[in-house]
C-alpha cells in the first residue's frame, strides 16, 4: 500500500493535500490523487490513456478541506475532514462509515502512521460561562 501525502502552504491559511491512492490495495500503481483546497476537495484520476482528469470517489467529502486522506485494511480509504472520518469502500467508492465529533467541534488536525493508526486532534471545549 503506497500513500504519498505533501502538505503545502499556498495563500495565507489554505493549504493543499497531494494523497496517491491506488483505487485498491491489489494495484501496483497508484490511480487517485487527492487535491484540497479551503472548502473543497477534488480527486484526479489516470484514464486508460494514463492522463490525469478529473473524477470522484462517491463517499468523499468533496465540499469540504482534506485533512488528511490514505488507503487502510481491507481495500478502504479514509477521509478526515474538519467535520470528522469518513471510511470508503476503495473498490466501490461507497461511504462504509463516518465518525463526527460532539458538540459541534471540529477536527484540528490529523495524521497517519504506516501500521493504519490515526492521530485526531479536536479543539479543545470552550471555557465555562464564555
Amino acid at each position: 500500500m503506497r500513500v504519498l501525502c505533501v502538505y503545502r502552504v499556498l495563500i495565507a491559511s489554505s493549504h493543499r493535500l497531494d494523497a496517491n491512492l491506488p483505487s485498491s490495495s491489489q494495484d501496483a500503481y497508484d490511480k487517485y490523487l487527492v487535491v484540497t483546497f479551503v472548502g473543497e476537495t477534488r480527486v484526479l484520476a489516470l484514464n486508460a490513456d494514463e492522463e490525469l482528469e478529473e473524477d470522484e470517489i462517491e463517499g468523499f467529502d468533496a465540499a469540504a478541506q482534506t485533512l488528511n486522506c490514505c488507503n487502510v485494511v481491507h481495500d478502504q480509504l479514509v477521509q478526515v475532514t474538519r467535520g470528522g472520518v469518513r471510511l470508503v469502500d476503495a473498490a466501490s467508492g461507497k461511504l462504509r462509515a463516518q465518525w463526527a465529533p460532539e458538540d459541534g467541534r471540529q477536527v484540528r488536525s490529523a495524521s497517519t502512521t504506516h501500521d493504519d493508526q490515526m492521530s485526531l486532534m479536536p479543539p479543545s471545549r470552550p471555557a465555562a460561562g464564555s
